[in-house]
């Protein structure tokens, strides 16, 4: 028993020295995430009834094609600086260049309107393999007094015979 719980502390010690020296789980790839269907379709889409929600994803309902987009706004994270990258899980099937899934981060001035594109990612720059996770950096000092922060999710299909599905979208720290 002796052992064990020597082995134990031991174990504990060095967990907490390497999170320490990578920071704690909060601060590793972890800022602000939503599942797609936490997004808000817009009115086309909605209109249209061209999308469905299947276990937190969004995707064309299945005799449906065109572009859908889904609003996703980004909350303040109080304990957390700056995120550094844009994650985008999608599933896309297809090789076409018409048919992706795409996240494109945007931010509101709060007192002119001005909306300006901070970072954008598209499932057509990697290869479809099914599920998959992809990243874009970008560099922004996010400020949540003077600006908005919203990501808008779209996705596009030509066929009902490919599959465009929105997983998620995510701001967060790359992994070192």
């Amino acid at each position: 028993m002796k052992i064990f719980r020597t082995c134990l502390a031991v174990a504990v010690f060095l967990t907490a020295t390497i999170a320490g020296a990578r920071g704690t789980l909060a601060d590793i790839n972890n800022y602000w995430s939503s599942p797609g269907a936490g997004c808000v379709p817009v009115d086309d889409a909605i209109q249209g009834d061209l999308y469905l929600v299947a276990a937190g994803s969004v995707k064309h309902d299945s005799d449906s094609t065109g572009i859908v987009i889904v609003s996703c706004p980004i909350s303040r994270n109080a304990d957390v600086t700056n995120p550094t990258d844009l994650y985008l899980s999608f599933a896309d099937s297809s090789t076409t260049a018409n048919n992706y899934v795409k996240a494109t981060l945007w931010k509101k001035n709060r007192s002119t309107a001005t909306v300006t594109s901070l970072a954008s990612i598209t499932s057509d720059s990697f290869d479809p393999v099914g599920d998959t996770q992809a990243s874009v950096f970008f560099s922004h000092t996010f400020d949540f007094n003077l600006n908005y922060y919203y990501i808008y999710g779209e996705f596009n299909r030509t066929t009902t015979s490919t599959t465009e599905t929105l997983q998620g979208v995510a701001l967060g720290f790359e992994f070192e």
